[in-house]
């Protein structure tokens, strides 16, 4: 069954059509129709599970992007394949940090900004 895990982010797809959940403390990932259709199509697992991230959709490559306190990957539409974009090595700081927003560059596509803080207290 489908299992949607407490701090799990969220992101538009397809012009709005549907709605990404990737899930934190797991790999699975899902996309449901906005419609009247009720349609959940569970997507293929990440390599890594994920805590704290932050998701997006990229239009012009047809990607979720997932950030993540340790791993940023990609989900690609097209080719139907999860890709490790970065992986942190697993310090005190980058454990604690928690990614809040992320966006592309409206000048080149291939460059992905994220915005992060950290959850420790100082």
């Amino acid at each position: 069954g489908i299992n949607i895990t407490e701090g799990a982010s969220y992101c538009m797809v397809d012009n709005d059509k549907y709605m990404a959940v990737i899930n934190a403390m797991d790999t699975k990932s899902y996309l449901f129709a906005m419609n009247e259709t009720k349609l959940c199509i569970p997507l293929p697992d990440a390599l890594y599970h994920r805590t704290s991230a932050a998701s997006m959709y990229h239009n012009q490559y047809h990607r979720i992007i997932t950030v993540g306190s340790l791993y940023s990957e990609y989900y690609d539409f097209n080719k139907d394949k999860t890709v490790l974009i970065h992986a942190t090595p697993i310090t005190r700081h980058a454990a604690r940090r928690r990614p809040e927003n992320i966006w592309y560059s409206a000048l080149d596509p291939n460059i992905v900004y994220c915005a992060s803080r950290s959850t420790e207290l100082f």
